[in-house]
């Protein structure tokens, strides 16, 4: 970008404006200079600096030739930017200047957007730059193109509050145009975005407390969400703009990722603003940032120091029409201030604003500018001394109200303040008010309390005003207020939609408050929550911190907490790399023990589901077995009926794999019948998967193996509308996996690969690895054997094997059949004999004859082959498997037949 005086460059719009005319110098002095009073001297002064500017371009040295005798032509075509993006600012308190190429750069990017281009703009700065200011006046630019949604990262508590700033977002873009744009945008979001619903109780009132289902997670959410936007901004374009990311929860940033990388047409232009030195150190928003400038449709606009001269036409324009204005004192007044702030506009503005309300400018104005007189009234070197001389100047209770307000953040809630701050609510009220006005804060919007009643959201008008606020608060009165905000907000959480979200921001407030035996229950609670919605790294964040402060528990107390963060830890890393990894396995050991030697019932029950399933995915199924009818008895005993419902469903996925498929159907309804909606959320065994699902999708393969091909398609086509309602990456990855073998089982190729891509996709996007592989193995077997597809399928089950032996002899059998097709027969005896004795050792019998039957096609002499089809038949009445019986019968006539030529 080049810096060009305004002047400067309205005789170039005046120029290009009029391409190929030649336009005589009273036109232009008329027309640029308006009424200032200037002479011959000024224009050619200004074509002058023109010229040099222009001389950057190659394309444009000669684009303003002297016609002699008639004046000035333009002769380059170019596009010329709305009028709008340039007119003054007129009425606001901080006038806009020097960022002309800044608002061509959005205008341009808003025009792309208007026509289907989407396009994502990052604004970067350092902290009081005019990010803000400056996205504000392109979102007035927008009125009436576009719809604007606009949220906010808030800092020390945002990062642990997923998708708090693109909540606010979407009210606030439900809002932007009163009632009738709100229903239509309202009626998108459940069609587009439906696990939202719950998270909006501003939009969807109607929407119980607790979400119906489970599966508020990062991953579906993203795409449901890209999903709604685009519906929309089919309708109207958006403006989605996100304030100071650099505070971000990582699923916020990487919801934005995936906003950048979206491909096809969209109406849409995200804004978010970021600090600059944030940037520099490195992070998440840096790898952000990284991402995006490789993006084509992605810009990045820097917001630099004022130079002396927007500085000068800063002044100039603030003191237009008051009798201050006087050409000698505003250059030097100007000179001044651009030493004293070095052009940072928030300094700038608000020193400015500051030396006005003490008329020292009219004092100094009548005598000539006096620098000496403007240090010797202690205007301070550093804003955060001049910001505590502004606070000074407030009323007691004002500043009461700015201190708590600091405490709580740079969004806030009145009534949060108001407590902390111990006002009462008018006098609250009237303080905001004051503030408000006096350009401290500003209304942000309404919120809605678990009573029912709507309270009132402020914010800084800068979030440096929060933060130098908050650093000058003594340490002892700082702990004070943290303590005083997180009483009033755990007063509104129990109930509440939000609860879970406020539950990182609680932990934050008891650690500062010093009161860590609080700020440990709410890590527990921020871990489950982050687990029950698949944000791993932000629920082992949240446990690691919990097992910090462990040492500031009593004992009992200290042996409870460490068992529900235990718990907490094993789901987040369940959920990541599968129940049979070893840590897993460990975290819930150990809680048990815990919990057993503690008297603690409850989380005995809890942990004894961990390692039940742990055992089962680690193909121990007769310890597993034992583990799951030790926990129905212990859930029968305590009445913890959400316990016997996974009970019900870890006996239902194992009675599958032993082959006792009637007492996997059996189970099913059992579980079915059970099923509860009032889940502990402490415990939030659901988080990982929905027990209906894959108690569903076991008890559709034992439909096909009982012959019921009608019942087996309905049983996984139910797990699937589930899955995919839900909006749960692990549980929908299950039920697309599942339906992929179920339609291997039926020989229909299209519907298998079709399922195992989708499994795979959602696999991925959840970072959910066990699936991913099964997805993965089923993708490639879809397609015609090769030997470039023998590797990879070799190599997906070793790393399916690291997860856990379950399933292993359906796949060890599959890769078993896939060696023999390539006519690598020793590979293949070698897999069915690893298979059978897996097989017997775990007792895994689903698809022992489908073992077999590959044995029996690769015998060499006929007792052989008879051996193993009579052994195929025995092991397929033996679990009573109807469809291996009948495979049994095939392919004893296809070899016979072969024998017989």
């Amino acid at each position: 970008s080049v810096h060009v005086q305004p002047r400067v460059f309205a005789l170039l719009r005046y120029l290009a404006a009029n391409p190929d005319r030649a336009i005589s110098r009273d036109e232009l002095l008329t027309r640029v200079w308006a009424d200032a009073k200037v002479t011959d001297a000024s224009l050619s002064r200004a074509i002058r600096a023109l010229r040099r500017t222009l001389q950057a371009d190659p394309d444009l040295r000669e684009a303003v030739e002297t016609i002699r005798g008639h004046g000035y032509r333009f002769g380059p075509s170019v596009e010329i930017v709305e009028e709008a993006a340039f007119e003054s600012d007129e009425g606001a308190a901080s006038p806009f200047v020097s960022r002309e190429q800044a608002v061509a750069s959005l205008s341009r990017a808003a025009g792309s957007a208007r026509h289907g281009r989407r396009r994502f703009v990052l604004i970067v700065g350092e902290p009081g730059s005019g990010k803000t200011t400056f996205a504000r006046r392109a979102l007035r630019l927008t009125a009436g193109d576009f719809i604007v949604g606009e949220g906010r990262c808030i800092q020390g508590f945002g990062a642990e509050t997923p998708y708090l700033p693109m909540l606010e977002a979407l009210v606030r873009l439900a809002r932007s145009r009163g009632e009738s744009e709100s229903s239509w945008i309202r009626t998108f979001l459940s069609r587009s975005a439906p696990s939202w619903k719950p998270y909006l109780p501003e939009l969807f009132p109607e929407e119980p407390s607790e979400p119906d289902l489970p599966g508020f997670q990062r991953t579906q959410m993203a795409r449901q969400m890209l999903d709604a936007i685009e519906s929309i901004a089919e309708e109207k374009p958006i403006v989605l703009f996100i304030e100071d990311i650099h505070w971000a929860d990582r699923s916020t940033l990487a919801l934005l990722d995936a906003i950048a990388r979206r491909n096809g047409p969209a109406n849409l232009l995200t804004i978010c603003t970021v600090r600059s030195n944030e940037l520099e150190s490195g992070g998440s928003c840096q790898a952000l940032r990284s991402e995006l400038l490789r993006n084509e449709s992605a810009i990045e606009i820097g917001m630099t120091p004022l130079s002396l001269e927007g500085v000068r036409e800063y002044v100039q324009r603030r003191l237009e029409g008051s009798d201050l204005e006087q050409g000698h004192t505003v250059g030097r007044f100007a000179e001044w201030l651009h030493d004293r702030t070095d052009g940072h506009p928030l300094f700038l503005a608000q020193l400015l604003e500051h030396l006005l309300s003490l008329d020292l400018l009219r004092l100094s104005g009548s005598h000539g500018f006096s620098a000496d007189q403007m240090e010797a009234v202690g205007i301070p070197s550093t804003f955060g001394q001049f910001l505590r001389q502004w606070v000074a100047g407030l009323e007691e209770e004002d500043r009461r109200f700015l201190e708590a307000a600091s405490v709580a953040g740079v969004r806030f809630d009145l009534r949060v303040v108001q407590s902390a701050a111990g006002l009462e609510m008018k006098a609250a009220e009237a303080s905001c008010d004051r503030l408000c006005s006096s350009g401290w804060l500003r209304f942000q919007d309404y919120s809605l309390w678990p009573d029912g009643t709507r309270g009132m959201c402020l914010r800084f008008v800068h979030a440096l005003f929060a933060e130098a606020l908050y650093e000058s608060i003594p340490p002892g009165r700082r702990a004070r207020l943290h303590l005083a905000v997180a009483r009033r907000l755990e007063e509104g959480a129990p109930g509440s939609p939000d609860a879970g979200f406020r539950s990182g921001e609680l932990a934050s407030h008891y650690e500062r408050a010093g009161a860590f035996e609080k700020a440990v229950v709410h890590r527990i609670r921020a871990a489950t929550f982050a687990a029950s919605k698949q944000s791993i790294a932000e629920a082992l964040q949240h446990a690691d911190e919990g097992f910090r402060r462990l040492g500031h528990l009593e004992p009992s107390d200290r042996r409870r907490a460490r068992v529900d963060l235990l718990m907490s830890k094993g789901i987040a890393l369940a959920t990541r790399h599968g129940f049979g990894d070893q840590q897993v396995g460990e975290c819930f050991e150990q809680a048990r023990r815990l919990a057993a030697g503690s008297g603690n019932t409850p989380r005995e029950v809890a942990a004894t589901w961990g390692v039940s399933s742990h055992r089962q995915m680690r193909g121990e199924i007769r310890l597993a077995r034992q583990e799951g009818e030790r926990l129905l008895r212990l859930a029968r005993k305590t009445g913890e009926s959400h316990y016997l419902l996974f009970a019900l469903d870890l006996l239902c996925n194992i009675a599958y794999f032993q082959g006792r498929f009637r007492d996997c159907i059996a189970l099913e309804r059992d579980a079915h019948d059970t099923l509860v909606s009032d889940l502990d959320l402490s415990i939030a065994a659901r988080s990982v998967e929905d027990v209906q699902v894959t108690a569903r999708v076991y008890a559709g393969l034992s439909h096909w193996h009982l012959g019921d091909r009608a019942a087996a398609i309905e049983a996984i086509d139910d797990s699937l509308i589930r899955a995919r309602k839900l909006g749960h990456a692990y549980t929908e990855a299950v039920a697309e996996d599942f339906a992929a073998i179920l339609y291997y089982l039926l020989d229909e190729v299209e519907k298998q690969r079709a399922h195992a891509l989708r499994g795979l996709a959602v696999s991925q996007e959840g970072g959910v690895a066990l699936w991913g592989e099964v997805a993965s193995f089923m993708r490639i077997y879809s397609e015609p054997p090769s030997d470039a597809g023998l590797a990879l399928l070799r190599s997906t089950l070793e790393a399916m094997g690291r997860h856990g032996g379950l399933g292993g002899t359906f796949f060890i059998g599959l890769l078993a059949d896939r060696e023999l097709a390539m006519g690598n027969h020793e590979n293949a005896r070698l897999l069915c004999s690893v298979g059978i004795a897996a097989a017997e050792r775990t007792t895994e019998r689903n698809h022992l004859p489908a073992l077999y039957l590959t044995a029996a096609r690769l015998a060499e002499s006929a007792p052989v082959r008879e051996d193993c089809l009579a052994r195929a038949e025995a092991s397929a009445r033996q679990i009573d498997s109807v469809a291996l019986q009948r495979r049994v019968e095939s392919v004893r006539e296809v070899l016979s037949a072969s024998a017989d030529r």
